[in-house]
């Protein structure tokens, strides 16, 4: 069995190969790890049928998620070509939506990325290659019936009335019970014939017995439909219990019904075979929720164990490395009061320097802990004016400001919802890099706005004309200890932008970052409107609920 599988992971690839090289030596892989090159693939498969040749594969087995598209686009492909091809998906994920897509765009079935999943394989691949040939099998001819009869009177009958009033039933004759039961597969899915019209009496064995070896010892599903010349309740009975489809007596005119019987036949076990495949398929995407569900809960049971250990971590930075910081303080202050007469001039500055770099250290940590606890707080959604915490945090601001010119132009603001002490403490930070960073201007122009028509946010902006920023580093802003400018020029920890892209973050929102070197910066926070949301604009203003996060 020739088979094309798209899968952009090698280490997966390897792994298949293996498996279904254990399983039978008939599986020979091509693999291509894109839809590009499976296309190209199909393409020469295009080919060589318009040459009259044999397609060079049976089965495409393809995942969902490529590097260059969708394994969609694979199996619309193979439809749309009418290429015969059995096709079998699969994902990582194992959503129902994925599946259902890849059902109804003609898939022959699909495997979800478990820990069992390649071992399925093999069956998956041999059974949705069989359906397949059965299938296309059956829309190539008309239906093939198998009579068993032994009156030649009755089979001439039954032939002549099917040539004239049902061509399109091939009909093919076993005169005795063992010669139709070696026509039939020992087991499985696929046999040659859609219907079996079996006589009751035979010259060995009765239907009865023939419908046991069918059912009960092969399993076989195969439509079977009894035709008698003396029927009784009780044969009717005994033949329905067994799973025959239907009961013909052979009474005057029986010709007539007997196409439309067949055909009920062959239409109504198709049509329980595709039920069981579902059931079978829904039982899966079941079992497959169930083991989402649980992987679910180990990673949720994961991140509490992480969030007690930064807590640990938290407590252990705030009251392990303070300690030391506050005996290098408190020693150093000793000496200073003690010993500062007699200490000469390099002395002094050294002991200036180890109590400046043990406050930048203690500075340090509390922006760490802030970041730290920004993650694990809880948070509460409620209405809040950005136009009053912008006045809130310029008036916290006033002491940078002193002996300086500094020009605010502070535009209409709207109302979002978010958590006030954290979306707070986000425009403390913004306001507070922009009036750092134009410190060398006189004057310094800081520039708040909010864009209103940015479709399902609201996009404000902060912008300054200070020393500005290199475009190739802007990716560096918002890391944790990354600074762009030395601090002899400018002091700082590193932490503040970092804790203004967690906090935009968790709001479910972005932030980025424009600039030029001397000519200033722009720092964009883009916040969900997420519903109705009040705003400065009358005619945007609507009431919002209060919204608890956990943490």
């Amino acid at each position: 069995m020739n088979v094309l599988y798209v899968e952009d992971n090698p280490n997966d690839a390897d792994l298949t190969a293996i498996e279904l090289s254990r399983a039978s030596s008939e599986f020979n892989l091509t693999v291509v790890s894109s839809v590009a090159e499976a296309l190209n693939e199909l393409r020469a498969c295009e080919r060589d049928i318009h040459r009259g040749e044999l397609p060079k594969f049976d089965a495409v087995l393809c995942d969902v998620n490529l590097p260059d598209g969708s394994g969609l686009a694979v199996l619309a492909h193979v439809r749309n070509q009418v290429l015969p091809l059995a096709v079998i998906i699969v994902t990582g994920s194992g959503d129902e939506e994925t599946v259902l897509a890849a059902l109804r765009a003609g898939a022959d079935d699909y495997l979800a990325k478990t820990s069992s999943y390649r071992t399925q394989l093999p069956v998956v691949l041999l059974n949705a290659h069989q359906r397949f040939q059965f299938e296309a099998a059956r829309r190539r001819r008309s239906l093939r019936l198998l009579y068993v009869e032994h009156n030649e009177h009755d089979i001439g009958l039954t032939r002549h009335h099917f040539a004239h009033h049902a061509p399109h039933i091939l009909l093919e004759v076993a005169r005795t019970a063992l010669e139709a039961l070696a026509r039939l597969p020992k087991s499985g899915l696929v046999w040659d014939f859609d219907v079996l019209l079996l006589d009751f009496r035979l010259v060995d064995m009765n239907a009865v017995e023939v419908l046991k070896e069918i059912r009960q010892t092969r399993g076989l599903d195969v439509p079977v439909i009894l035709t008698t010349g003396q029927g009784t309740e009780e044969i009717a009975l005994q033949a329905l219990k067994l799973g025959a489809a239907d009961y013909i007596v052979k009474s005057q005119n029986y010709l007539f019904r007997l196409p439309f019987s067949i055909e009920n036949a062959f239409y109504r076990a198709q049509s329980v075979r595709e039920q069981v495949a579902l059931r079978e398929s829904e039982e899966r995407i079941r079992q497959l929720n169930a083991s989402l569900e649980c992987r679910v809960a180990e990673r949720t049971a994961q991140l509490e164990e992480v969030n007690k250990q930064l807590e640990s971590f938290s407590y252990s930075v705030s009251h392990d490395l303070r300690a030391p910081l506050r005996h290098i303080c408190g020693f150093v202050d000793l000496i200073q009061h003690e010993e500062g007469g007699s200490l000469s001039e390099p002395a002094r500055k050294y002991l200036a320097t180890i109590e400046r770099s043990a406050a930048c250290m203690g500075q340090l940590i509390d922006d760490l802990l802030d970041f730290s606890r920004t993650s694990c707080a809880e948070m509460r959604l409620a209405p809040v004016p950005l136009g009053e915490l912008i006045e809130e945090v310029r008036l916290d601001l006033a002491p940078e400001m002193r002996e300086r010119d500094v020009r605010w132009e502070i535009g209409a603001l709207p109302t979002v919802l978010a958590d006030r002490p954290t979306i707070r403490q986000a425009l403390f930070n913004l306001l507070s890099n922009a009036l750092k960073y134009s410190r060398p201007r006189n004057p310094a122009v800081i520039h708040v706005a909010c864009n209103s028509d940015a479709p399902g946010e609201w996009v404000l902006s902060v912008r300054d004309n200070g020393v500005g920023f290199d475009m190739r580093y802007a990716g560096k802003l918002f890391g944790v200890f990354q600074r762009l400018h030395s601090e002899q020029d400018f002091e700082g920890t590193g932490i503040g932008l970092a804790n203004v892209q967690r906090i935009i973050e968790r709001h479910g929102g972005r932030v980025w970052a424009e600039g030029k070197q001397g000519e200033g910066a722009t720092f964009f926070c883009a916040i969900p409107k997420e519903a109705r949301i009040l705003s400065t604009s009358p005619k945007l203003d609507a009431p919002v609920s209060e919204v608890t996060l956990g943490k």
